[in-house]
């Protein structure tokens, strides 16, 4: 058995490092992002402290200049105040890009930048007066009171720019200096957390390790007894094979004796229903003759035993023809692959019913009646059958009307055969399918025609079923397959 007992602590320890290392991990990331945001905006604050520092040299060299050619007259004074100038302007928009960002240092910008642009203009305005009129030499003090005002607060603004620039940097210097050593702090932690959890991954490692083994080496044992136990059961199944093979050669010795003994007796059935009509034509012949000899003056009953003999001998006949007729489906074989259109059919059937159709005045009327797979003999058997059943079982009250429709239902057709006429009680419903099943005995028949046509319909995989009210008349349903069905074996 594996000991367990110490993994379950060191696996509790690796996860609390590993959680305190994410931790670490998230914290040091979030440090170091604020880090190079400070970094970030301490060069932004170097870099408008030195802008204003460079806008301020930048004024002071123009306005020198410009004091110079206004007392001197020198056209190379003029041309140092232009180019001067212009570093002015320049140095006025660095600083204004530099502060678009910041809010709070943009509005002294602004006021700063208006003021640097009005001394300027004020100087060229000057310096444009001195070129046209060389009498004009003015410049600061009581001789040009708006040139010494727009001194006065350049040197203002640029002063308390530069001043409140250098006490920001001081502070985002000191920030910088903070993050700086939490960054550091959390490095050390993360070291410190990062070696504990290697530690402990390791004793982890070195304990899984020895479980490992401990495993294998039972794992090893339960292979080892599992093989056994596979060749075991091999053994035993081997066994049950031979014992099943033994069986099944019996049971297929047993089914060809079976299906000999099957064939033979269906031979013999055949046979003996063919040879025992033989003897009954004999007996009702004679019966016959001797009826005749004695029709003048018979004996007091012998008219009726002879009557008695014909009339058995003729339903024993009518039994042996009717056994022959269902043995004849059983044996005839089929054609699934034939195409059979039942109008075609109907029309068979009323041609080999036409005296019974003619006698009762029987009209039938088809629907749109489809064609199905099958055999051709098989379906106007089936169809002759039930036709033939609705006229015996007409009503005598009334002209006999037979209609047959046809319906699809998926993958089946149902074929439909209604009549008007004596029909039965409910009861009867799945009696009348019997072999040798009547339910009128004084009607001709041996009751094999509605047995007849169950088993055609059963060995293409449908079924039939009737439905009727006494007195109402009855409608016999069948299903056949609409495409090629196996036939079912007996």
């Amino acid at each position: 058995m594996r000991d367990l007992s110490v993994a379950p602590a060191g696996h509790r320890v690796f996860l609390l490092l590993g959680a305190i290392t994410i931790l670490l991990a998230t914290a040091m990331m979030i440090a170091v992002v604020r880090f190079r945001g400070y970094s970030r905006v301490f060069a932004n604050a170097h870099e408008v402290l030195t802008a204003i520092i460079s806008l301020d040299g930048s004024v002071t060299r123009a306005e020198s200049s410009a004091r110079a050619y206004l007392l001197t007259g020198e056209d190379s004074f003029l041309h140092q105040f232009n180019e001067h100038r212009t570093v002015v302007m320049r140095d006025r928009e660095l600083l204004a890009s530099l502060v678009a960002e910041n809010s709070d240092e943009k509005l002294s910008v602004l006021d700063l930048s208006s003021a640097v642009t009005r001394g300027m203009d004020h100087l060229s305005e000057m310096t444009a007066r001195r070129a046209s009129d060389p009498k004009v030499i003015a410049i600061g003090g009581e001789h040009d009171p708006e040139g010494a005002r727009l001194e006065s607060e350049i040197n203002r603004l640029i002063t308390a720019a530069r001043t409140n620039q250098e006490r920001s940097l001081v502070e985002r210097r000191e920030r910088r200096r903070r993050i700086e050593i939490a960054v550091l702090t959390l490095c050390a932690m993360g070291a410190l957390v990062s070696f504990s959890l290697v530690l402990v991954g390791m004793k982890a490692m070195r304990n899984e390790l020895r479980l490992r083994d401990q495993a294998e080496e039972e794992l090893r044992k339960s292979n080892a007894e599992l093989e056994q136990k596979v060749l075991d059961r091999t053994a035993s199944i081997q066994k049950a094979n031979s014992e099943l093979q033994r069986s099944q050669k019996e049971l297929a010795a047993i089914a060809t004796a079976l299906e000999r003994s099957n064939i033979e007796l269906e031979s013999f059935a055949y046979a003996a229903t063919h040879d025992l009509q033989e003897p009954l034509r004999t007996i009702t012949l004679f019966a016959q003759i001797l009826e005749n000899q004695t029709r003048e003056a018979p004996p007091a009953d012998t008219a009726y035993y002879l009557q008695t003999i014909i009339g058995a001998a003729d339903r024993m006949t009518a039994l042996i023809v009717g056994m022959l007729e269902y043995s004849k489906v059983s044996r005839e074989p089929f054609e699934l692959s034939e195409t059979v259109d039942l109008n075609e059919v109907l029309a068979a059937v009323q041609e080999n019913l036409s005296a019974q159709i003619s006698a009762s005045g029987a009209r039938i009327t088809p629907g749109n009646l489809p064609s199905l797979t099958g055999s051709r003999l098989q379906l106007i058997r089936l169809m002759q059958n039930l036709i033939g059943n609705s006229i015996k079982y007409r009503n005598p009250d009334r002209a006999c009307r037979i209609e047959i429709q046809a319906k699809r239902d998926g993958e089946y057709w149902t074929i439909s055969v209604r009549d008007n006429g004596l029909g039965f009680k409910p009861e009867y419903q799945e009696y009348v399918f019997g072999l040798f099943k009547r339910l009128d005995r004084a009607r001709a028949g041996a009751g094999v025609g509605l047995a007849t046509c169950q088993t055609i319909v059963e060995r293409y995989g449908g079924r039939i079923w009737a439905e009727s009210e006494e007195g109402r008349g009855a409608t016999f349903h069948f299903t056949w397959p609409s495409a090629p069905w196996p036939i079912a074996t007996e």
